[in-house]
């Protein structure tokens, strides 16, 4: 039986018209961009994105007494598989969206109007003008307190501050009631402005101080002459310079430049048991002396930190072991295109700062011939803060949480978390301090003294 060829009904062809405005892929796109934000600013600028408005060219003229439209709006759909703008109509892009047509019309009109997005005057914090005056005056009060200096300092940081140990929350609130003694802050009210407009924590006692700074500002305290006191801030304040040029060093990076930090760890005991009658015992130590490739700057990890380790029945820890492991960090490390080499140390005489060490570099540097130039630098005694202290800090912290360590092993384990480890007997130990007794000076022979000497150029 033969049918004549009829049109199919709109959208019911063999192969439908594409509609990118009806795919549910760019429905949902624009649906979660425009509620990815719950705010209405966002909502209305999203909205004035998508549609378009222009000034009514015709009128055609109405019997009713409502007044005509001054502007007509056009809708559209981005399509991220077309890559454009499509125009819908206006049901469809309300559906979109789940908003209603007034919505749309009130940001359009005021657009129209003013050229601008609608203030949105609803909601709000109505409180903040009334309580404005009180937490302007614990602003104020907070700000006039004076943080402790941090001890190891490497210039103006924006991080966490710290004040004086004895103080607390409440004693600063008390303190704040005798300056404001009429001010109706509630103790609860100066907590939460303290903890959530300040970055400010209360410091712990302090161990491990300059002795220079202790003893200035001790003098500082105590002197009531004018000019003295001038002469005391004037000492304090060029010994706190002194200790920040040896931190611009410290973080000094060159072309042509290499830098290595080294410093020893405080002993660690074996065996590490909670046993009381161990604790008065005769223990055995364990020897970590770290070097670290880098400036202060660098990031630590097991590519730049090298940790040498041994047990104190191996070798004593001395100016031959130190010099030693420096000297292997050195011929092991790859030179190419460095001319200039730093090692930054602590002044310990009796292994870094000695003619030990600078014999092991004047020895290297010859092996060495294109390293033009070799400088030891160290810092001022009490202000000497490293990045082998930032490794001791990371291993003593997992250390912390051991309660039983009875074999070197175990120290190696955590010691190999942040850092390369080599024991010393696996390396050559040379005897540097007999091989340069007869060609260099001895101490007392040299015309300056080697304690007082902060920089050494070879």
């Amino acid at each position: 039986m033969e049918v004549p060829v009829a049109e199919a009904l709109p959208g019911k062809g063999k192969k439908r018209k594409r509609q990118p405005e009806k795919w549910k892929a760019n429905k949902a796109k624009t649906d979660r961009s425009f509620y990815s934000k719950p705010i209405k600013h966002h909502q209305d600028a999203l909205i004035l994105k998508c549609c378009s408005v222009k000034k009514t060219v015709r009128k055609r003229p109405v019997k009713n007494t409502r007044k005509s439209r001054d502007f007509a709006i056009k809708y559209t759909i981005y399509a991220k598989s077309l890559k454009k703008a499509i125009p819908v109509c206006q049901k469809v892009f309300l559906n979109t969206l789940k908003i209603t047509k007034y919505r749309v019309q009130f940001v359009m009109q005021n657009f129209f109007k003013s050229g601008r997005i609608p203030t949105e005057k609803r909601g709000g914090d109505h409180k903040k003008q009334k309580y404005a005056a009180q937490r302007q005056s614990v602003h104020g009060f907070l700000k006039s307190l004076k943080c402790v200096e941090a001890h190891y300092c490497r210039g103006l940081s924006q991080q966490r501050k710290y004040l004086p140990n004895e103080l607390n929350v409440k004693k600063l609130f008390k303190l704040f009631k005798q300056v404001h003694p009429n001010s109706p802050v509630k103790p609860s009210y100066f907590r939460s402005i303290f903890n959530e407009d300040f970055y400010l924590g209360f410091g712990s006692p302090r161990t491990d101080v300059c002795s220079k700074c202790i003893e200035l500002q001790e003098k500082l305290k105590n002197e009531n002459d004018p000019s003295k006191k001038s002469r005391l801030m004037t000492e304090k304040r060029i010994h706190k310079l002194r200790a920040q040029a040896f931190f611009k060093l410290l973080k000094d990076k060159k072309e042509q430049m290499i830098t290595f930090s080294f410093d020893c760890q405080k002993n660690l005991v074996l065996p590490k048991v909670p046993d009381q009658s161990c604790y008065y015992s005769r223990q055995l130590y364990l020897y970590n002396f770290t070097v670290v490739q880098g400036s202060s700057k660098d990031p630590l990890n097991e590519n730049t930190t090298f940790a040498y380790i041994w047990t104190e029945n191996e070798y004593a820890k001395g100016s031959n072991q130190i010099a030693s492991a420096v000297y292997d960090r050195l011929n092991k490390t790859d030179l190419t295109h460095v001319t200039h080499v730093r090692l930054v140390a602590d002044g310990c005489a009796g292994q870094n700062k000695n003619l030990i060490m600078i014999s092991m570099c004047m020895r290297w540097i010859l092996e060495n011939r294109q390293i033009k130039q070799m400088e030891l630098v160290f810092p001022v005694t009490g202000l000497s803060f490293m990045p082998p202290d930032r490794v001791f800090g990371n291993i003593e912290k997992s250390i912390r949480k051991m309660e039983v360590i009875t074999s070197p092993e175990e120290y190696v384990d955590v010691i190999s978390q942040h850092s390369t480890v080599t024991k010393l007997r696996d390396i050559p130990v040379l005897d540097w301090k007999t091989s340069i007794h007869s060609i260099v000076k001895t101490p007392a022979q040299i015309q300056f003294k080697i304690s007082q000497c902060k920089r050494f150029i070879i």
